[in-house]
């Protein structure tokens, strides 16, 4: 009998290419989908599964907090973490809310499905194997790698603070702003001020 996934993801591009990688795999069934995390939380709960893949930027629930809610209900289901980048930033995080392994989008067909038969098999797949000894440092993840001045800026960024009082406060140009929020948000792994400030909230920065 093959293995029940569900697949939550906003993009129902997202949901389908997975559908589609999986449906040769006589093994794995997708059973269910799901494009918001309250939603992935309710099927979860409510049918049988063997798996949940859940994507870690929904938007009403991070895939963290949908598995931490998960565990917190009582639920055991293995779940995986779905990132569209820098999976291996946030392996401690996902490791401590209750998943059993984080991959990023742009891994092959084949590294995905092995990954994912690893889990039902009972195994793990984060990128970082030493997970249990990781130190408050590395729960940082990300926010370590940025520098006192990038700092400055996404603190400033999540306070709302407009780019050119910024500017003006640190004595610097606009365009100077601007590349730090560049650099800062890459190294983040994020894209806009709204998913900085979900990812800086389960790290507990702000």
């Amino acid at each position: 009998m093959p293995a029940r996934i569900l697949i939550a993801d906003a993009l129902p591009v997202v949901r389908e290419g997975l559908k589609k990688m999986l449906a040769p795999c006589v093994d794995i069934l997708v059973v269910a989908e799901a494009a918001t995390g309250l939603e992935a939380e309710r099927i979860s709960l409510s049918m049988p599964l063997d798996l949940i893949v859940v994507d870690v930027a929904l938007a009403d629930l991070s895939g963290f907090e949908v598995v931490r809610g998960l565990r917190s209900r009582g639920s055991a289901v293995p779940a995986v973490l779905f990132s569209q980048q820098h999976a291996e930033q946030y392996a401690v995080l996902a490791s401590r809310c209750g998943a059993q392994g984080i991959l990023t989008k742009t891994l092959s067909s084949a590294s995905l499905i092995t990954a994912l038969r690893k889990v039902l098999a009972g195994g793990r797949c984060f990128p970082d194997s030493n997970l249990e000894g990781a130190d408050h440092a590395s729960v940082l993840g990300p926010f370590d790698r940025l520098s006192r001045r990038e700092r400055e800026v996404m603190t400033a960024l999540l306070a709302g603070e407009p780019a050119a009082a910024l500017a003006a406060r640190l004595n610097v140009s606009t365009k100077t702003v601007a590349t730090y929020r560049e650099r800062l948000m890459q190294k983040i792994g994020v894209q806009s001020v709204a998913e900085l400030a979900i990812v800086a909230t389960r790290y507990g920065i702000v």
